[in-house]
């Protein structure tokens, strides 16, 4: 593969008004600046999956400017409001292809940027096909099926990069989401960090999935270790010390994803026992709801056709907007 292809493949992607619009995307928290955004995270997930590769051992058969196109690009098709725009998509298009942050991703990347075969291939997550039609209650992690001829050849390639990328994606997820938790906590008096007794009940609610892994001293001295660092805000540390755990004493991989397994569960669910209970974030969800719905119909009907083909481009557009903009489009829309 050409580098020079690849290095304009990751031009495009960082010159496309799309991708700026990140720095106005949720990545966790809803309607605050002083959190991290998408446009943050793609760094971090480029940060971290270099130094991912460099401690890989067969590093010398990976292509280091494949991993960052695809590090940067691979959040491209996240709509506004994070995840929770990604749920209320998916159940407006519930009949019409679904709708799936990462499928959206490969959707851009290949429409509208026209990148390569292999910086798609490194974001091609996931390789299920998108059912044309379900009850929108659960998101179909996946591809459009009008990709399926255009994607299924591109699974057998660049699979390990994909794997570096996955992987950093995870860690950022753990290392962001834990900050913007860590903040909110003192911003809203949550008194996360005082509530020992959640804390504990998290602690054996993981440990029982892994005990037959791990002992106990060792998983309480690798969540304290993590949790220590998170709370410094050290990303390249704490990607390091991900590093040391799961590389120490020539572990392989399978054997290591215990620890990034452990680490990614003990914050999902401190933010589910956490924000996703708070006033704030149930409030947000109801305002969401409202907005992305409003502009989804009036999108569709700026259009007399009703087809799928129709249904996807609504989608096209609205991903093609910023937090910022959808707010303001659904403010005009309702005068």
């Amino acid at each position: 593969m050409n580098r020079i292809e690849t290095l304009n493949d990751f031009n495009r992607i960082m010159n496309s008004d799309i991708f700026s619009k990140l720095q106005d995307k949720t990545q966790l928290i809803l309607f605050n600046k002083d959190v991290t955004n998408r446009f943050d995270h793609s760094h971090q997930v480029v940060k971290a999956a270099l130094i991912l590769a460099d401690n890989l051992q067969y590093t010398k058969n990976l292509s280091k400017v494949h991993i960052i196109s695809g590090a940067i690009a691979h959040d491209i098709g996240h709509p506004p409001f994070g995840h929770d725009g990604e749920k209320i998509l998916n159940f407006l298009m519930k009949s019409h292809g679904g709708f799936e942050s990462n499928a959206q991703a490969l959707h851009i990347l290949s429409k509208d940027l026209k990148v390569t075969n292999e910086t798609i291939a490194v974001v091609f997550k996931h390789t299920k096909e998108i059912p044309e039609k379900s009850d929108g209650q659960r998101i179909t992690k996946g591809y459009y099926s009008t990709m399926r001829a255009y994607l299924e050849p591109l699974s057998a390639i660049m699979t390990d990069e994909r794997s570096i990328i996955d992987f950093a994606d995870e860690i950022c997820y753990t290392y962001s989401d834990f900050r913007d938790l860590f903040f909110i906590t003192k911003l809203y008096d949550y008194h996360l960090f005082s509530k020992s007794t959640l804390k504990d009940e998290i602690l054996r609610i993981i440990y029982k999935k892994f005990k037959h892994h791990i002992s106990w001293n060792e998983f309480k001295y690798f969540i304290d270790k993590m949790e220590n660092i998170l709370q410094i805000n050290n990303l390249h540390q704490y990607v390091y010390t991900m590093c040391s755990f799961i590389f120490m004493n020539d572990k392989q991989v399978l054997e290591a994803n215990i620890f990034y397994k452990i680490i990614t569960s003990y914050v999902k669910l401190l933010i589910q026992d956490t924000y996703f209970k708070s006033e704030e974030f149930l409030t947000s969800i109801c305002d969401i709801h409202k907005i992305m719905t409003k502009v989804f119909y009036c999108l569709l009907n700026d259009n007399y056709s009703k087809c799928s083909y129709h249904y996807r481009s609504v989608c096209d557009n609205i991903c093609k907007m910023n937090e910022l903009e959808i707010i303001e489009l659904y403010r005009q829309v309702n005068k």
